[in-house]
């Protein structure tokens, strides 16, 4: 089911990106197009629904695999994902040109000229999440929970801990979301564009800030959709998965070319 052929049209075009081509700039596109990015995603899916279940089951399998090991696996699992990523991207890209997905091609990430770039994008990755961790730690937002139902006087302190836990909690997701506007774009322009990480990253950043409405919106359709995939065993998420990795290569369509 997964062949792992390819016309030689797509290994020539993968290696076209050996070099880096001009980024396009980014388009700020109409905020209605965030739920259109998800029935595209399901259109290409669609095609080629057992492969793309598959391949997604792969993906979520390593990824979600190695998240269950403490602290390393959950490293080893962010900075496997933009490679993962980029395979995912360049499987959509050669599926609009009648390609069919394949394992090859998923795997594409892990090979030249793309593999120390994304490489990179995963160690930036894997730092920031060791860096949310550590500070989580640090600061006890752990036990954030606990100081809820404090109250009075007598917990003057207690509650001011809390406020500057709170604090910390805002700007710790503040950061998360900065990460992941920066990594959102990049794996696709490094592998279809030739991008640096750096180059990649801050276009990608720009993008996302240029399109921040379009993207609260998907955020939103995304909530909705992730409790319709959390049906029973949560077997919605076979097919959930595989659409939200495509939005990603949709979106970048959308927005860059």
């Amino acid at each position: 089911m997964l062949a792992a052929t390819e016309p030689q049209s797509a290994v020539v075009a993968a290696a076209a990106v050996a070099t880096p081509l001009p980024l396009p700039a980014h388009q700020s596109v109409d905020p209605g197009r965030s739920a259109g990015w998800w029935a595209d995603a399901a259109l290409i899916l669609w095609r080629h629904p057992l492969r793309w279940l598959a391949l997604g089951a792969v993906v979520m399998g390593a990824l979600g695999g190695l998240a269950w090991l403490p602290w390393v696996g959950l490293l080893a699992s962010a900075w496997l994902t933009p490679v993962l990523l980029g395979g995912w991207v360049r499987l959509a890209h050669d599926a609009q040109a009648g390609t069919a997905p394949g394992l090859r091609g998923l795997f594409a990430g892990f090979s030249a000229p793309h593999r120390r770039r994304l490489a990179t994008l995963g160690a930036a990755l894997a730092g920031s999440t060791l860096l949310v961790l550590l500070a989580s730690r640090g600061l006890g937002l752990d036990a954030l929970a606990a100081y809820v139902a404090l109250d009075g006087p007598e917990h003057a302190l207690a509650q001011a801990q809390m406020g500057t836990r709170m604090l910390a909690l805002l700007l710790l997701l503040t950061f998360s979301l900065f990460v992941s506007a920066a990594l959102w774009f990049a794996p696709a322009l490094v592998v279809l564009r030739g991008a640096s990480p750096l180059a990649a990253a801050l276009a990608s950043l720009r993008a996302v800030r240029d399109n921040a409405l379009t993207f609260l919106l998907f955020a939103v359709v995304q909530l909705l959709l992730a409790a319709a995939g959390a049906l029973p065993y949560h077997v919605g998420w076979l097919v959930m998965a595989p659409v939200m990795l495509l939005t990603t290569y949709v979106s970048y369509r959308d927005v860059f070319e």
